[in-house]
C-alpha cells in the first residue's frame, strides 16, 4: 500500500494547498452564505444527505479531507515507527 501512495505522491501535492488555505476557504464559504441565500440553499441541500440519515455540515465534510490525508501520512510513517521491531537500546 505505502508503495501506490508513494508512487502516486505528486498527485497529493494539490492537498498542500488545500490543507494550507483550509481557514480562509471556511471564511470564504460563511461569507458567501450570509452574502447569497441561494448559494446557502444550495449549500443547505449538500448537507442534507437524506431522510433517514443526519445532516453534515459543509465545513465538517470539507474537513474529513484533511483527516484522510494525515491517515495517509501516517501510514507512510508508521511503519518506520511501529514496524521496525525491537530497538537496538532494549
Amino acid at each position: 500500500m505505502v508503495d501506490v501512495i508513494l508512487s502516486r505522491r505528486d498527485e497529493f501535492r494539490v492537498f498542500d494547498t488545500y490543507i494550507s488555505e483550509y481557514d480562509r476557504s471556511m471564511s470564504l464559504l460563511e461569507q458567501s452564505c450570509r452574502s447569497s441565500s441561494a448559494f446557502a440553499s444550495i449549500v443547505r441541500k449538500f448537507e442534507a444527505k437524506g431522510p433517514e440519515e443526519p445532516e453534515v455540515p459543509m465545513k465538517h465534510q470539507l474537513l474529513q479531507i484533511i483527516v484522510r490525508v494525515l491517515q495517509y501520512r501516517m501510514l507512510l510513517t508508521a511503519p518506520q515507527v511501529f514496524w521496525r521491531g525491537p530497538s537496538a537500546d532494549t
